[in-house]
């Protein structure tokens, strides 16, 4: 869904708001992918006041870091589009394949090496 709230808010910039001389479809894909994450520390909040349960509250919160963490890679990608790199898929999938997974790896090998 992510994604989706990207495209639509470049959608947004580009064709309702006219902002066509000024951002280029690609500055708008990346306006997009910043204003696209959610924050869930109101909904965390109200929650704990509600007395609901903190499996609920947590999964709320893990939701929030997966939107994050794909509005950063999703952000990455399309810096270096708009600063003129050559738009190419395989460049994209591989840039986007080392942002998304390559912490994770880092992750597993720090924790192995520490552990």
């Amino acid at each position: 869904m992510l994604l989706v709230g990207t495209f639509l808010s470049a959608l947004m910039m580009t064709y309702i708001f006219q902002y066509t001389g000024k951002f280029t479809w690609e500055a708008s894909l990346m306006y997009g992918s910043i204003i696209s994450a959610t924050d869930p520390v109101a909904v965390v909040a109200l929650l704990k006041e509600l007395g609901a349960s903190k499996r609920l509250a947590t999964m709320i919160e893990g939701e929030s870091l997966m939107n994050d963490g794909t509005a950063m890679v999703v952000f990455l990608v399309l810096i270096d589009i708009v600063q003129g790199a050559e738009f190419k898929i395989s460049n994209v999938l591989i840039q986007f394949v080392r942002l998304s997974f390559g912490g994770v790896a880092l992750g597993f090998v720090g924790g192995f090496v520490l552990s």
